[in-house]
């Protein structure tokens, strides 16, 4: 009889315990991420935007993948740019549901981002392109790079006058902007080397006698100067809106802006110089350098203002979450 009972103690634990498992097995509470070019975005201790405490708040784990195999428990994969053509054929293993893409690089860098063909594989895409937006398939993000302005600003007397902060990159794509960059600073070389200055990565110091070097910290250098030449690496597409500019308003300099088409639906004019309203880069010199330190002070004001205002708000990394949680179905 003892006998008996044990046997069926025993079995019915095995039979649980494979019960248990199987949920466990199966169960989908893990999200992955692609993090393309910004490589892993989940860190041990940290994490883009704070996507992992998120996650955990809604009892899920948050996990990078590089090759999108042995995705474990998969709810979702949340990949970063197209990937690679020899990925596409594992996504198209994966359930089109699962897949949700973030076109965060512009056509200049990946052009498949931005381009309906190739978005097959994916149940929903996050761009930035205002014209790609329909609310069903594509939806609206933006970059979350506002921060308030320093506070340690210097006067007007002490800064330099201009500076360029950017990498030396080419692209065949007919709407990118790297060459007008470079256009910028063969200009201010000639013609106004002692006012100008130029950072970034890959510059040839030779090619470039301008060239200070690679920096740490942008905020930190860019403050020093009152201007900044700050062209996208794109021009032409609605709502394409970087880190770039906001760089500048956080550092207290004034932005020479060249990118969005509709950059005035999304920041006032009083904030930045727009390099549309000048024929050529010497009316804009000439502009730059008989500014009146009112005038100056009062683009710092508008900066300030605008920073502080609802206008801001969709380039906070708060708003950001909210997109991501949007993207997961999170609460």
């Amino acid at each position: 009889m003892k006998y008996n009972i044990f046997n069926t103690i025993l079995v019915l634990f095995i039979c649980f315990t494979i019960y248990f498992y199987s949920l466990s097995k199966n169960k989908e509470d893990t999200v992955y991420f692609s993090g393309g070019l910004y490589g892993d975005l989940i860190q041990e201790n940290s994490s883009f935007h704070n996507i992992k405490e998120i996650l955990e708040n809604n009892n899920l784990k948050a996990k990078n993948t590089h090759s999108f195999k042995n995705l474990k428990n998969l709810k979702y994969l949340v990949v970063f740019d197209y990937p690679r053509e020899k990925k596409i054929s594992r996504l198209k293993r994966i359930p089109k549901e699962k897949i949700i893409l973030f076109s965060w690089e512009p056509p200049a860098v990946i052009e498949e981002n931005h381009l309906k063909k190739f978005h097959g594989c994916f149940s929903k895409v996050f761009t930035f392109n205002d014209d790609l937006v329909d609310n069903k398939k594509y939806y609206k993000f933006s970059y979350p790079e506002a921060h308030k302005m320093i506070d340690n600003i210097l006067s007007f007397n002490e800064k330099k006058l201009l500076c360029l902060v950017a990498s030396d990159k080419y692209s065949d794509f007919k709407d990118e902007l790297y060459s007008k960059r470079r256009e910028a600073i063969r200009y201010f070389e000639e013609y106004a080397k002692d006012d100008f200055d130029l950072y970034g990565y890959n510059w040839n110091i030779e090619q470039y006698p301008s060239y200070k070097g690679q920096i740490q910290n942008k905020i930190a250098v860019v403050k020093r100067y009152k201007f900044s030449i700050c062209f996208e690496n794109n021009k032409n597409i609605n709502g394409y809106i970087t880190e770039k500019i906001f760089q500048c308003f956080e550092s207290g300099n004034i932005p020479i802006y060249l990118g969005a088409e509709n950059i005035l639906d999304y920041i006032p004019k009083g904030c930045f110089i727009d390099f549309r309203n000048f024929k050529n880069f010497n009316e804009l010199y000439i502009y730059l350098k008989t500014m009146e330190e009112e005038e100056y002070q009062n683009y710092l004001e508008n900066i300030r203002n605008f920073l502080s205002s609802q206008m801001a708000k969709p380039f906070t990394s708060q708003y950001f979450q909210n997109t991501m949680k949007k993207a997961l179905n999170l609460k």
